[in-house]
């Protein structure tokens, strides 16, 4: 038996962001907490969703202190914050980091007894029994609000340890996706987030569980991706590539919230922090090096890749002898770093820290997902290929 979870309602286009009063009133909504970041906060976006809710009758409450990466211990704060609150909404606006911290949040209001840190797809918890969860995505990349994921992290030594969890349960009820709030995002993320689309799209294809639900929504996450993403780098205000790559977002976060991801995203988890890179830049890297390491030694994966790169040729333009190359194409158009060393990243920390990197690899959920599973060599291997 499979599951397949996605958004009990999606709201698209631009202008959307402006409907949330509307959804407030024909949910009966009195209070609603939004979820954002000092960042976002800055930029607006948050008088017009508040605006928007209080000309609606909803009481409003705001919480704009989410900071990259979030602790665990800051999405039980939250938490807490909305048991005072009482809201029957909680609002997300901002990138992956936000919606990650409402989601836990969410779990801790629901359920006030549960530790978020054991949040698993085995155990059902009964969430949304007080409230909604509304994901506003204001970077077309994570498709956290699509995905059963959240990553939190706790505090270690010299930094922050990322945690990977999941459950259907935790799944937004509803996404709003206008597509001018990214249109913000300048040039180097709107290059790494869509990178990251990309690599969602790619992983989710040939994973153990991919589905036929799940290709659908891969390849057209990766056509848009090969045909729109050079048009949203080159112009920024191309509004048209804007909301097409933030449908591929979503569309590419519910694939592989259905399938699981890969060897690639395992090895950016575990590279990025060590590299100081972003995870979009990282995943970037690894991929086109983990496609051909798959494709090597998995025939049905190499099919796979096969059959998308023949529907990118008929769908999209491209034109390569290899899904790799044509994958390494599309860098060379947008920008897209190809190693650590070509993305200013730290390669000797890299080198000096491969051992703790392959261990974090195989320490981290994505890998099993992958239709190979590799060797310890295999990956040091890897690493140093795509440090320099």
């Amino acid at each position: 038996m499979h599951v397949f979870s996605l958004p009990r309602l999606i709201y698209y286009g631009s202008g959307s962001l402006d409907m949330v009063g509307e959804l407030a009133s024909s949910m009966g909504w009195r209070k609603a907490l939004i979820v954002t970041d000092p960042v976002v906060a800055g930029l607006g976006f948050i008088n017009r969703v508040e605006n928007s809710l209080r000309s609606a009758g909803v009481e409003v409450a705001v919480y704009d202190k989410v900071e990259p990466e979030p602790l665990f211990s800051q999405a039980e704060e939250i938490g807490r914050l909305a048991q005072e609150f009482k809201p029957q909404a909680i609002i997300a606006v901002g990138g992956g980091s936000v919606i990650d911290a409402a989601k836990g949040a969410w779990v801790k209001y629901e359920r006030p007894d549960y530790d978020i840190r054991g949040i698993t797809p085995f155990e059902w918890m009964g969430i949304g029994r007080k409230c909604v969860l509304v994901a506003i995505p204001t970077t077309s990349g994570t498709g956290s609000e699509a995905t059963l994921g959240i990553v939190l992290s706790e505090p270690v030594e010299g930094g922050k340890k990322k945690v990977a969890l999941g459950s259907p349960e935790v799944v937004p009820t509803i996404a709003v996706l206008d597509p001018e709030l990214a249109k913000t995002m300048p040039r180097k993320l709107t290059v790494s987030t869509g990178i990251d689309v990309l690599a969602h799209a790619v992983e989710a294809a040939v994973s153990s569980e991919a589905s036929d639900f799940t290709d659908a929504l891969a390849f057209k996450a990766a056509e848009t991706v090969f045909r729109f993403l050079p048009r949203a780098v080159e112009d920024p205000g191309d509004m048209e590539a804007r909301e097409r790559m933030h449908l591929a977002a979503t569309m590419a976060g519910m694939a592989f919230s259905n399938s699981g991801l890969g060897l690639a995203h395992a090895v950016a988890h575990a590279v990025g922090p060590v590299a100081s890179l972003p995870h979009g830049t990282s995943v970037g890297i690894v991929l086109p090096y983990v496609v051909e390491y798959n494709a090597a030694r998995s025939g049905e994966a190499a099919e796979k890749y096969e059959k998308l790169l023949r529907y990118l040729e008929m769908m999209a333009g491209v034109s390569a002898g290899s899904l790799a190359e044509a994958i390494r194409n599309l860098y060379r158009r947008v920008g897209q770093p190809e190693t650590v060393a070509q993305a200013g990243g730290d390669v000797r920390a890299v080198k000096t820290e491969v051992e703790r990197i392959v261990d974090e690899t195989f320490q981290d959920p994505d890998l099993v997902f992958n239709p190979v599973f590799p060797s310890r060599e295999d990956v040091v291997e890897l690493v140093k290929r795509m440090a320099e």
